[in-house]
């Protein structure tokens, strides 16, 4: 009897290591979707005219398709592409400028690479963390309605700027099947936009995705 106990009590702990030292899936590509957030640095974003307030569009519907690679069970290698939407920065003139109006668009986008490690809370279910580079990609528009605005800010604008920035990320996932799994994350994609007529930006995406392995 005490014999059966003792195996009994070796198999409970052996089957559920031996799920997790299953052989990984090895390649796998995914897609998600969700919510970005932009940060503005407000110290600049009205071309230095005065009379000009300013509102913010800073939550957009984000998009990202991703493929990696599992060396093992803990360590990963993953990149991909993020849209991340197009924040806007809405101008009303007041004062002097009473009528005037105007938008600036900040198209966010993002070229990343970065090493994922996960840790299995059970058979199924898993937590993970992710550390990278990002280039990030910001398209930058803008002009008003007022023609002497315009000439003042050197409007309207049509500028591109790159820059890399460090990419940080945490989330978990749930394994539906053998192929498939579910995923929600949050990454901090750093700064975009720097040195801009605009001033800066930072931009993060909350999603939920799926991953095939093959």
């Amino acid at each position: 009897m005490k014999n059966s106990k003792c195996l009994l009590a070796a198999l409970m702990f052996a089957v559920p290591f031996t799920c997790f030292a299953q052989t990984p899936d090895g390649k796998y590509i995914g897609w998600s979707a969700g919510q970005s957030m932009t940060k503005f640095d407000s110290t600049n974003n009205s071309f230095g005219v005065a009379n000009l307030s300013e509102s913010f569009d800073k939550t957009e519907s984000g998009v990202k398709l991703f493929a990696g690679y599992n060396f093992n069970r803990t360590w990963a290698l993953e990149g991909g592409y993020a849209g991340l939407g197009t924040p806007k920065i809405n101008y009303t003139g007041t004062g002097i400028l009473a009528g005037t109006a105007g938008r600036a668009n900040i198209k966010n986008t993002a070229w990343f690479l970065a090493g994922k490690g996960t840790l299995p809370i059970s058979n199924a279910f898993a937590v993970f963390a992710k550390l990278g580079v990002s280039g990030n990609k910001s398209d930058f528009t803008a002009t008003t309605n007022n023609a002497a605005v315009n000439t003042a800010a050197e409007m309207p604008i049509n500028k591109n700027k790159v820059r890399i920035s460090p990419l940080v990320g945490v989330g978990a996932e749930y394994r539906l099947s053998e192929k498939f799994r579910l995923r929600a994350e949050y990454e901090d994609f750093g700064s975009f936009n720097t040195d801009m007529d605009a001033g800066h930006t930072k931009a993060s995406l909350w999603s939920v995705g799926v991953t095939y392995s093959f």
